[in-house]
Parts: structure tokens; sequence; C-alpha cells
């Protein structure tokens, strides 16, 4: 760091807390914006996001009309038709990851956890973008699954919630403002090296960003099918852990990219060009 802070005159970072950070190690560092959520700078806050449902009587079981669910004539609904899915009935993107040893790692408790949900939520459907590094033979499945060739952004502009592997992708979702669950495993050995090595309280860049617990990571131990079940399950439902993620979504999304501020790379470009324009 000490080498940085001597032969780097200004870093352009892309993440509000890494600016924090080199500045505590007397690096000059400036937040620039963020190029992804750039990518959202025009979109609204989604229409789709459910208003509470009228209560279900003590005795009804889970129903469509106990779910987040969307209109039939929406462009969401669209988007739906697009990727095969029902319009109508309730959507859970899974993404397992983009490495084969993680998507091994996590499809069981994903495809575990999805079991439990359709038992409670019989027309739920499963989304999954499969990354082009990842191959179909790495995610069998033995209950209908809508797999899509990439196209990540769609799956989780159509979804109602879902569960990420930790990485790009979680903050992904949280700027199409997706209430989430974030999953992670790793063989012991790079487990106990990695938290001797990094200090840090979470490990998704949403409770980062967030610098709070605004969405459940399950990580190691932690990821079960059943685990990840009963986080997901709330998040389904129109409801107060539905809300505060969202809330809080809203939030990390303004942070990063607030209404009037130029985008990532005009600001990047003006810190270059003010640092070359100081040059003797």
């Amino acid at each position: 760091m000490r080498q940085i802070a001597r032969d780097v005159a200004r870093m352009l970072v892309i993440l509000p807390f890494e600016a924090e950070f080199y500045a505590r190690h007397g690096v000059k560092a400036v937040y620039v914006g963020n190029p992804l959520a750039d990518g959202f700078r025009t979109l609204p806050s989604p229409s789709h996001l459910p208003s509470p449902s009228p209560s279900p009587s003590p005795s009804a079981s889970p129903s469509p009309s106990h779910l987040a669910s969307t209109s039939t004539s929406t462009p969401r609904a669209d988007l739906r038709r697009a990727l095969r899915l029902e319009p109508s009935h309730p959507v859970l993107a899974l993404l397992p990851g983009s490495r084969r040893q993680e998507v091994l790692r996590l499809w069981p408790a994903l495809l575990a956890a999805a079991r439990v949900l359709r038992d409670r939520i019989p027309d739920l459907q499963l989304a999954v973008p499969v990354a082009p590094t990842v191959r179909r033979e790495w995610l069998p499945a033995d209950l209908p699954v809508t797999f899509v060739d990439g196209r990540a952004p769609d799956v989780l502009a159509a979804a109602d919630a879902a569960v990420v592997a930790s990485g790009t992708a979680t903050l992904e979702a949280a700027l199409a403002q997706v209430p989430t669950v974030v999953v992670y495993r790793l063989s012991w050995l790079s487990w106990i090296v990695g938290r001797l090595l990094v200090r840090v309280p979470f490990v998704s860049l949403v409770n980062l960003l967030a610098g709070r617990r605004l969405v459940p990571e399950l990580l190691q131990r932690d990821c079960t099918g059943g685990r990840i079940a009963e986080s997901a399950a709330p998040l389904l439902t129109a409801g107060e852990a539905r809300d505060a993620q969202l809330e809080g979504m809203r939030q990390i999304r303004a942070g990063l990219a607030p209404a009037g501020s130029p985008g990532a790379a005009r600001r990047a470009a003006q810190e270059v060009s003010e640092l070359l324009g100081d040059d003797p």
C-alpha cells in the first residue's frame, strides 16, 4: 500500500468504499461512479413491485394471489413471455455462478431449496441464466427449470426474487431491485485462508455498499437447501422482509449513480484531464 501511495497520483475507483479504504492509507482516490449502475439511470423504480395483497384466511394454503404477481399486459410480462415463462406466475431466479467449482458446489443446494419452495408454491417458476462458461451438464434438474443462455439481466428483471452466488451478480440484482439471497461455498481450506487474509464484515457487494446486513448471506455450512428456502420464501410475498430489501436497494442505486451526476466514463475522463492539466 505504501508503494501505491508513492507511485499513484490518483486512483479512480468504481465503488465508494474503495475510495474510503485507499484514503485511509494515504492514497488519493476518487469515486468516479459505477458503470453497472449507469445502465440503470434511466430506469424508474420497478412498477412491478407488489402492493400488499389481501390477507388470506387462516386456513388458506399459499397460492398465486398471495405472491408477487405481474399483470399480463406489462413490459415485464412481455419479457417473461420472451423467456418462455408464464407472465402471471411468480418467478425465482437462480444464479449459481460462472465457474465450474462454484456451480458444482452451489447447484445442489439451490435445487434443494427450489424443491422446498415449489412444495409451498406449486406454480413457482424457476429461471436460470446459464453463463457462457457453464456447461449444461453441470446443472442437472429433476423439476421444471427454465434455462436461458446468458441474459442474466433479463432473467433478473423478470424475477420476483433471486438466489445469487456471491459476486458482481449480487450488485446487478440490487440495481435491478430484485430481493436476493446471497450464497457461496468454497473448499474449507480456501475458506480458512480467505478469512485469515481478508477481514470484512460481509462478502456480498450489496451488504458492503449498504454497510449492514441488507440481504441474507448463506455461506459454507449455512448454504443448505432448507436455509436458502427459509430465507427466500418471505421475499416472494409482499411484506416487511421484501419491502426492507427493496428500500435498501433503492438507496444503493441512488448512491452509486446520483441523479444529475455524470456517468462513470465521463467522470473518469474529467479526472484524467484534470490530472494531466495539472502537470507542469
